[in-house]
């Protein structure tokens, strides 16, 4: 499931609208008028436009991946993506709170994250799991990583929050081409020759850049971890 890196309130709250007094507007007429079926239109659009720069937001042109909460409770990895001498594991989701591991099935308690927290970027999870004595195994085996508390529905992967840095990318871009639409550019919700949506096009440099730094740092794990989820 895609992460809202954009909302519809916090796109509206950009462009000065104000939903909830359209609504009272709406309600106070008998009949829908011409303006009241254009901000109809409008609406659907831009809610088009915000599902589309949603889901760019994870594709391979931007961060590779999610970069946000993840409810999931555990997380399966290949053994066979260990690296440094078999004693770590990359995961490119990130973990914030891990309760119990096992290898094939067997408990082990010899693991540690890493980074340590205050080596972490701020608001950044672990990315990497280290055993300190033993190997994770040399063959085709699983690794399990369990969350904290399972039923708990927020788990401990993931980054704890999307960080507003990318929230800030995801409706500043919506925002730039709201305003070209209303410059006169009519197609805005089609995608591009190598399947883009049309919204991508506004993404500044600045602003791509940010989506980098995020990817480089990201994608030490790619290749690495091939990843499934229980």
């Amino acid at each position: 499931m895609t992460l809202e890196y954009a909302t519809f309130e916090g796109v509206t709250a950009r462009l000065g609208w104000d939903p909830e007094s359209e609504d009272e507007s709406a309600e106070s007429e008998s009949s829908e008028s011409v303006d009241d079926i254009a901000e109809d239109k409008d609406e659907a659009l831009l809610r088009t436009m915000i599902g589309q720069q949603n889901a760019w937001m994870e594709t391979r042109w931007a961060l590779g991946g999610p970069v946000g909460p993840s409810d999931l409770t555990s997380l399966t990895l290949d053994g066979r993506d260990a690296r440094s001498d078999r004693k770590m594991m990359f995961v490119r989701i990130g973990m914030r709170d891990i309760a119990r591991v096992t290898v094939d099935g067997r408990d082990i308690d010899d693991w540690v994250l890493r980074p340590l927290e205050h080596d972490r970027l701020p608001g950044w999870p672990a990315l990497q799991i280290w055993r300190k004595h033993g190997i994770f195994t040399y063959d085709w085996g699983n690794v399990v990583l369990y969350a904290s508390d399972e039923s708990d529905s927020e788990g401990g992967f993931g980054f704890a929050a999307i960080p507003e840095d990318l929230t800030d990318v995801a409706e500043t871009t919506i925002v730039r081409a709201w305003h070209s639409k209303r410059a006169g550019q009519q197609d805005m919700s089609g995608n591009t020759t190598n399947g883009q949506p049309m919204v991508s096009r506004y993404v500044s440099e600045r602003d791509r850049e940010t989506l980098r730094g995020y990817r480089d740092r990201l994608s030490l794990t790619r290749g690495f971890a091939s990843v499934w989820t229980g």
